[in-house]
């Protein structure tokens, strides 16, 4: 029998671009109806280069070692944290995300190369295109419309700026169990890139 994690492959920030967003996200929380959104908390926090899914765990040593092929070939690279926002659009909020600008080529590099690697495990290339951000927030289900205005509406009206430049060193691999108080994730393996 063939057991599965439900796995994801991200970039996993420092505490201190931790410890930032924490702050922006109270900020957020003061200025939009904050009990119909579930906030991610600080520590799991991360840029999603691909999420997998089910994996099989008997396919794990072999992502990682992929993974680390990648690693040998990038470099790092940093990235500005600017803003917020929220998809699909402002009048129907569902995942509440703080903005990353000048995503450099090198960030698309990889993530597209991330893809390419893991088609040859099985997992499809994700048709739409990467849009670097990290969620912060999920809308919970059955909102009125109205605050579903006021959120979209808040997050229009908030100018949170610059908030920390952000240098990108590894990726990880990452396992998550789902739990009635939320996801919990567990590094399966953090791979640094070649300085």
């Amino acid at each position: 029998m063939v057991n599965y994690w439900r796995t994801f492959i991200a970039i996993e920030l420092n505490d201190s671009v931790r410890e930032t967003i924490h702050n922006a996200i109270t900020t957020l929380q003061a200025s939009i109806p904050s009990h119909a959104i579930r906030w991610v908390s600080t520590e799991n926090l991360h840029l999603t280069l691909k999420f997998l899914g089910d994996t099989p765990q008997m396919q794990a040593q072999d992502i990682q070692a992929q993974l680390q092929t990648i690693d040998q070939n990038q470099h790092p690279f940093t990235t500005e944290i600017v803003g917020c926002g929220c998809f699909p659009n402002v009048s129907n909020p569902r995942v509440v995300w703080l903005g990353l600008q000048n995503a450099s080529d090198e960030l698309i590099r990889l993530q597209q190369a991330v893809e390419t690697n893991m088609m040859r495990f099985g997992f499809a290339r994700e048709k739409r295109p990467f849009k670097p951000h990290l969620t912060v927030g999920r809308v919970k289900q059955h909102i009125d419309k109205q605050t579903l205005k006021k959120i979209g509406q808040g997050l229009k009206r908030a100018h949170l700026g610059k908030l920390a430049i952000w240098k990108c060193d590894a990726i990880s691999f990452i396992k998550s169990d789902l739990t009635p108080s939320g996801a919990q994730y567990t590094t399966l393996a953090q791979l640094p890139f070649n300085p």
